[in-house]
């Protein structure tokens, strides 16, 4: 009777230790996918910036230029539908960052665009800020991404 007894709870040890495991390498998984979404945010409201400090206005700057832009709009919708398909709702919080960033990043953009390139040192630095106002869709957003990495949820239903 002790060995069914031992046996029953080194099965219950190993089965909890599993779990808790497999747990962890899940929130590891999301802590990384969710760093990688908001480095994307990130990278699109550096883009005034690079924009700005451009060496020059050729074709070919111009195409790179356009390349990256797309290459991080592509990466905003690529998270946005990720985050979605985990969570509904952190998938709203996702997408208003990314439209209050979108909203204000055009302008911001434009204004870059319309400035001369950085031919020289001291062009590289200049006074301009480009601010997006976004702090409360920040907070909100990375809130939503902290209640889905908790090692032991609070609540199963994440909808």
């Amino acid at each position: 009777m002790a060995t069914i007894i031992a046996a029953l709870v080194a099965a219950a040890v190993a089965t909890f230790g599993y779990a808790i495991t497999a747990r962890a390498k899940l929130l590891d998984d999301r802590r990384k996918t969710y760093a990688a979404a908001l480095a994307a945010v990130c990278d699109y409201q550096e883009l005034p910036y690079r924009i700005r400090r451009r060496s020059d206005s050729s074709a070919a700057t111009r195409a790179a230029l356009g390349t990256t832009i797309s290459d991080i709009q592509r990466d905003l919708d690529f998270h946005n539908q990720l985050l979605e398909l985990d969570s509904p709702k952190l998938g709203r919080a996702y997408r208003a960052l990314v439209e209050t960033s979108r909203g204000t990043g055009k302008p911001h953009r434009d204004e870059a665009w319309a400035q001369p390139p950085a031919n020289e040192d001291k062009a590289m630095s200049f006074a301009k800020e480009y601010r997006y106002e976004d702090d409360d869709q920040w907070e909100f957003c990375r809130l939503r991404m902290r209640e889905h990495l908790r090692l032991l949820p609070l609540r199963w239903n994440r909808h």
